[in-house]
C-alpha cells in the first residue's frame, strides 16, 4: 500500500494544522534531521526513536510527546507509560501560538532523549 506525503495529508485539513505542523517541525529540525513519516492518521516524527506523533483532528491537533519522565502542566489532557521507560504526552492544539517556549522546551527534551548521540 503506497504512503502519502506530508503535505498530501496536511492538505486534508484547514490552513491552521499546517500552521502549527510548521511551527512544530521547524523548532525540531533546528536539532538535527527529522524523519517524518505520514500515514493517514498523521505523522510520526522520529530520529533513532520515535519523537512525537502529529494527529490532525476536527477542532485540534493531538500531538503526543515521548518524554524520559512525567510532565504534570495543565495542558496536558493524557499521559500514558510505555514498556520503553518513556511515557507519552497527549497535547491538544488549536493555535500556532500554543507551539511557545514551553512547548518547545518539551519538544526538544523529547528530541534529546529519542536520539542516539552515540551513533552520530
Amino acid at each position: 500500500m503506497p504512503g502519502i506525503t506530508v503535505d498530501d495529508l496536511l492538505a486534508r485539513h484547514p490552513a491552521w494544522v499546517a500552521e502549527i505542523y510548521g511551527a512544530v517541525i521547524e523548532h525540531l529540525s533546528s536539532f538535527g534531521p527529522i524523519h517524518e513519516d505520514a500515514v493517514n492518521v498523521g505523522i510520526f516524527l522520529k530520529s533513532d526513536s520515535k519523537i512525537a506523533e502529529f494527529r490532525p483532528r476536527v477542532r485540534s491537533v493531538l500531538l503526543s510527546l515521548y518524554l524520559p519522565y512525567e510532565v504534570t502542566d495543565h495542558r496536558i489532557a493524557r499521559t500514558l507509560p510505555t514498556a520503553a521507560d518513556r511515557v507519552v504526552h497527549m497535547i491538544k492544539l488549536t493555535d500556532v501560538d500554543q507551539v511557545d517556549d514551553q512547548l518547545r522546551e518539551w519538544l526538544a527534551a523529547a528530541y534529546d532523549f529519542n536520539t542516539d548521540e552515540n551513533g552520530s
